[in-house]
C-alpha cells in the first residue's frame, strides 16, 4: 500500500519537538466565549464577529485583518448569492498579505 497524504516520521517529529496538545480546554473555553447564545444560555454554533473570532481564537493581531466597508465597490466581485438567505453575503474584513520576512525580498 502506499502512503496518502502527508506522511511524516515520528523521528522526525521528535526532531522537530512537535507534540499532540491534549489540554485543549483553554482553546475550548476561547471559542466558546465567541459565541453567541440562546434564550438558556446554551452556544448557538456560528460566528458572528469574525475579527473577534480569529483574534480570540487563532490569535491574530488587529493588524492581520482589514475592516471593509460595506458596499466597497472593490469588494463586489466576492458578493455571493446563497440559496435560502434572503442577501448577499459579502465581505466584511479583508486578510493583509504578510510582510516578507526579509525585506529586501518583494514580489
Amino acid at each position: 500500500m502506499q502512503p496518502v497524504g502527508l506522511v511524516v516520521s515520528i523521528p522526525a517529529l521528535v526532531s522537530a519537538q512537535a507534540y499532540v496538545n491534549r489540554n485543549i480546554i483553554p482553546d475550548h473555553q476561547r471559542l466558546l466565549s465567541c459565541l453567541p447564545r440562546d434564550k438558556s444560555e446554551e452556544p448557538i454554533p456560528e460566528i458572528r464577529d469574525v475579527a473577534e473570532f480569529v483574534h480570540t481564537v487563532l490569535g491574530w493581531r488587529e493588524s492581520d485583518m482589514e475592516a471593509v466597508a460595506p458596499g466597497d465597490p472593490q469588494y463586489a466581485d466576492l458578493e455571493v448569492t446563497l440559496s435560502g438567505i434572503p442577501r448577499n453575503t459579502a465581505p466584511t474584513h479583508t486578510v493583509r498579505e504578510p510582510e516578507p520576512k526579509d525585506a529586501s525580498v518583494r514580489g
